[in-house]
């Protein structure tokens, strides 16, 4: 066919009309554009949640975390019975899944143009997945400028406080939200330097928000009298005392059978009391109420969890030539989110905080080699910081009396973890990590259009890693439950009180952990050739092979087993 040069004064209309059924190649799924999510309601302004509208697709976490920062909630769906975290995810092209196989950046809907959202994809070039796959294209600039602000608000007075303050007659906690962002982009103009018309283009988005909520709860707190060890006036829940047993007076009758006396007065004498168990309890917030028995809620609080979330997004575009295009872009986020800090208080229990740090770089290049070629050549750089600690980071156990050698063998202090049975528990367990989920990632494609068949040859690499240090409960983890304090060490013992325990220091378990940095790599390989094949305006048939390796896990300085002697001779070998 002859192509005539035609008049500038014609024009092409292009209509953005999505076909129902995918007739050119193996690919099923649905495009959820711009319009669909700026206009559709979504709380948490999270584009990968607006899923929900496309068949046989199934979200399993709470609907309320939604949020930009909780990217291991947005990634729990199943697509087209696939597996929870079994999706994979790409942002222009370059996949941002992290090794546990999580999105580690939400973008943020000013900066989407669209998400396509693809299901049962029988397409060699789809990898790495086992459910479906999220294909989001991000905005670019145009000749003409244009941008968006959008902002909305929410003030505690507005809100109703809950039953139980109420009923506790504590006011409801102070929980503003603040949600704020904007975009601008357009062609890149200096004047008197550089005009980006038709060449240039850019486009940058950002959003914010302080979205601060409440909780309350209550709690069981000893008395400042059983802080100390006296439980002259603790009470049982069927009446009478909670009596104490001196777990030193132990003595068993001919039968076996072992019993303990109970302390004089139902007070632990001061010099049986340990010195630690003394300064952890006297950590304990006091009492607001009086308990009707020992165990019994006495204390009713409440507390603030302030969110803060900030991201940042940048993309430039540029024709270098006729036959090549190239973008770039970046996506900045930080994240803090706490967990109930509920008194003021080094001891305080769930007082986790989580801050997270993004960066994602996507580099694409398209080269238009004749008019039936084209050559796409991707790179892609993630990097996802989680830092786990706590309130009471850096505090020195020693404060509390534990000796020298163990204090100097925690790797990372914090106020330690106390289990209790009936009194509150003091600290939090396993909020004490940094890991850093990194990935490189290199692609290339290459379509050829010959006649009815649409032919398609590519390479992945993806290099995937994770580096970090967890040390749990380095300061240590103590679990006191009062059977040391019953009447018999055996599970039928009557009385005891885990506090009597604490003060005592006899711990039901206590366990330490030391811990070495890892650096976990996984490498990918990937090649596959795809023939989608018009047979007629009716039929397709669609040829794909792909091969692929992925080598295992290896840790970059052979640390995965350790205490391991590999030289050491076998003393059954004789």
């Amino acid at each position: 066919m002859k192509l005539e040069i035609g008049n500038v004064s014609e024009s092409v209309t292009v209509t953005e009309d999505v076909a129902l059924v995918e007739t050119s190649n193996a690919s099923q799924g649905q495009v959820i554009d711009n319009q669909k999510l700026v206009n559709l309601p979504n709380l948490g302004r999270n584009p990968f949640m607006m899923s929900k509208l496309v068949q046989n697709v199934m979200p399993v976490v709470n609907p309320a975390y939604n949020r930009m920062e909780d990217q291991s909630g947005s990634s729990q769906i199943s697509i087209a019975g696939g597996p929870v975290r079994g999706n994979n995810y790409l942002l222009d092209g370059i996949p941002i899944t992290d090794a546990t196989n999580r999105a580690i950046i939400i973008p943020s809907i000013e900066a989407v143009e669209e998400v396509k959202i693809q299901a049962n994809t029988y397409d060699a070039a789809m990898v790495r997945t086992g459910g479906g796959m999220f294909n989001t294209l991000m905005k670019s600039g145009a000749n003409e400028y244009h941008g968006s602000l959008y902002g909305h608000l929410r003030r505690t007075a507005w809100d109703a406080n809950n039953f139980f303050n109420n009923a506790a007659g504590i006011p409801i906690a102070n929980q503003p939200n603040d949600t704020w962002g904007a975009s601008f982009g357009g062609k890149v103009d200096i004047p008197k330097v550089y005009n980006g018309a038709n060449k240039t283009f850019f486009w940058l988005a950002v959003e914010h928000y302080d979205d601060t909520q409440s909780d309350s709860s209550q709690f069981t707190t000893p008395t400042a009298l059983e802080r100390v060890g006296n439980f002259s006036q603790s009470l049982a829940r069927g009446g009478g005392l909670q009596t104490i047993y001196n777990p030193l007076s132990s003595s068993c009758n001919a039968s076996g059978v072992c019993t303990r006396a109970p302390f004089a007065g139902n007070i632990i004498p001061t010099s049986m009391l340990n010195p630690v168990g003394l300064n952890i309890a006297s950590t304990y917030a006091l009492p607001t109420s009086t308990s009707s028995y020992y165990g019994a809620p006495n204390l009713s609080a409440s507390a603030q969890l302030p969110d803060r979330a900030s991201q940042f997004t940048a993309r430039v575009d540029e024709d270098f030539t006729s036959w090549w295009r190239a973008s770039v872009s970046y996506l900045r986020y930080f994240s803090l989110e706490p967990g109930n800090t509920w008194f003021n208080s080094v001891s305080t229990p769930d007082q986790w905080r989580l801050q997270r740090r993004v960066d994602t770089t996507q580099l694409n290049n398209i080269f238009t080699l004749d008019p039936t070629t084209v050559l796409a050549v991707r790179y892609g750089f993630n990097r996802f910081p989680n830092f786990s600690y706590q309130a009471s980071q850096g505090y020195n156990p020693a404060n509390l009396g534990f000796s020298r050698a163990f204090v100097n063998s925690i790797p990372s202090p914090t106020f330690p973890y106390v289990s209790m049975s009936s009194q509150y528990t003091l600290g939090v367990d396993d909020s004490n990590s940094y890991y850093v989920h990194a990935s490189d990632t290199f692609s290339a494609s290459l379509s050829k259009y010959k006649g009815r068949h649409s032919l398609t040859a590519g390479f992945d690499f993806r290099r995937i890693k994770a580096a970090g240090n967890d040390f749990v409960d380095s300061s240590g983890n103590f679990a006191f439950n009062g059977i040391f304090t019953q009447s018999s060490a055996l599970s039928s013992g009557a009385g005891g009180a885990d506090l009597a325990d604490l003060l005592l220091g006899y711990p039901q378990s206590a366990t330490g952990y030391t811990s070495t940095k890892l650096t976990d790599i996984a490498n990918y390989y990937g090649l596959y050739i795809q023939d989608d094949f018009r047979m007629s305006s009716r039929l397709t048939f669609n040829f794909g092979l792909r091969w692929e390796r992925e080598l295992g896990l290896s840790e970059a300085n052979n640390g995965m087993v350790t205490g391991f002697n590999g030289q050491a001779v076998n003393p059954l070998a004789a």
